[in-house]
């Protein structure tokens, strides 16, 4: 139940695996392996446009709601892809979904292969209307200076980077 002035205002799509003799697979167990293949990049997609289908379903469900927005993983072999942007647009235009509720999460490792492709990459995702996340900051090798060259509207940053702030 809200409190006075509480309220949900995001949630974050999470994708599991049920396995039929192994039952409910955590990802770091079969992601990897998606990222290695190739798979990731139609997985996520599939990823993006049933979150984004849950979004309208709630709306429609609880029209006196105030909208919410909805994060997405986006993999780094995704970011690579040539037409991910247009294949995000297609996504957006089949759901109906509005892509400023979107914030698609990138970690800062997906930024150390090609930083000034990657900065391009995210810079044209952008125009589609969605935000950015960088995800897990502080587990790479980053600097806060970094961070002004990136089109980002997130910055979410990893609890080991703050551990034992206070004491060290």
């Amino acid at each position: 139940m809200e409190q006075a002035g509480e309220r949900v205002r995001g949630v974050e799509a999470l994708v599991r695996w049920r396995q039929s003799s192994l039952g409910l697979l955590a990802p770091m167990t079969w992601i990897p392996l998606a990222e290695a293949n190739g798979a990731i990049n139609e997985i996520g997609l599939w990823v993006l446009d049933e979150a984004c289908r849950q979004l309208r379903r709630w709306d429609d469900e609880f029209p006196g709601h105030a909208p919410l927005d909805m994060a997405v993983n986006l993999s780094p072999r995704q970011l690579d892809e040539h037409g991910i942007v247009d294949r995000l647009g297609e996504v957006f235009t089949r759901t109906g979904c509005d892509p400023t509720r979107v914030v698609l999460e990138v970690t800062e490792t997906a930024l150390a292969a090609d930083t000034e492709a990657v900065i391009l990459r995210l810079g044209q995702i952008k125009t589609l209307g969605c935000q950015i996340a960088i995800d897990d900051f502080g587990t790479g090798f980053s600097s806060l200076s970094f961070l002004r060259r990136l089109p980002i509207d997130i910055l979410k940053i990893d609890k080991a980077f703050v551990d034992g702030i206070g004491q060290d």
